[in-house]
């Protein structure tokens, strides 16, 4: 699923840099700066959620080295990763025009 969204991103920053250099819509319009920028921060930032997420169930196979311990990722933690990357990405800040 990343490598399809990572294609479309690609095409997208494609399809804005091939724009015509003067016009009404050129790649330096603002708005298309900021899809850019905005898009590839999300992406980004989609990359790091799913790779905390692997490495939360990769961990989750894992056996503890505490005693008494489990070794599984409880739903409830696998659901605070979760909302850590939800919060990252909503940090995400974009400058202002």
């Amino acid at each position: 699923m990343m490598t399809q969204v990572e294609g479309q991103q690609k095409n997208l920053v494609h399809a804005i840099e091939s724009l015509p250099g003067s016009g009404p819509l050129t790649a330096l319009d603002q708005d298309l700066l900021l899809l850019k920028a905005t898009s590839a921060a999300t992406l980004s930032c989609l990359g790091e959620c799913l790779s905390l997420l692997q490495q939360s169930l990769h961990h989750a196979g894992q056996p503890s080295h505490r005693p008494g311990a489990s070794g599984k990722t409880s739903p409830a933690a696998a659901r605070a990763g979760l909302r850590v990357c939800v919060v990252h990405c909503a940090h995400v800040h974009v400058c202002p025009r």
